[in-house]
């Protein structure tokens, strides 16, 4: 990974592991050219979780490195919609993002941290309005004030602009 990305928090974990890796279902294949990129990212310096409590717990420290695939606590690829969410295992949006800021502000060179709610697009796929409702006020827990408090910390002035015009994309409505 070098010295690209420091954070990677989502789902779809069979992208990161090859084929028929432990822990994985038939649905959740991996990759078939055989890569173990979990693997690779531990042996550069990453803290690799996958529950929310691991999450909290990671290390937040110059230098830090974090890969979050919580994904395993469903039989999907994908994490949960909120409104099925188990939060002792998986952690919501929010949390994901303040233990981002957590890690990635101790880079005294400012950062760029893009946040997306993909379950939104994903439950209009099956024209199913709940999800969708439930997500879009996931995504308002970023206006949260705690969670304002975070992003509108003071950082490098670019880093500022990054994470403001990023949290406001990720209230955007998709279609």
């Amino acid at each position: 990974m070098g010295k690209g990305v420091d954070v990677i928090l989502g789902g779809n974990s069979r992208y990161f592991v090859p084929v028929n890796a432990a822990g994985t279902t038939e649905q959740q294949a991996g990759r078939p050219d055989g890569s173990d990129l979990v693997g690779l990212m531990k042996s550069s310096g990453y803290t690799y979780v996958t529950n929310r409590n691991d999450l909290l717990a990671a290390p937040a420290t110059t230098g830090s490195k974090l890969l979050g695939l919580f994904d395993q606590a469903t039989d999907d690829v994908h994490m949960s919609y909120e409104l099925d969410r188990n939060p002792a295992l998986e952690p919501s949006i929010a949390e994901m993002t303040s233990k981002a800021i957590d890690v990635l502000s101790k880079n005294t060179n400012g950062y760029f941290l893009m946040v997306e709610g993909g379950r939104i697009d994903h439950a209009l796929h099956g024209t199913n309005a709940a999800p969708k409702a439930v997500e879009i006020m996931k995504v308002a827990l970023l206006k949260d004030p705690d969670m304002r408090q975070r992003i509108e910390r003071p950082l490098p002035e670019d880093s500022r602009a990054a994470a403001a015009a990023s949290a406001l994309d990720a209230q955007r409505p998709r279609s």
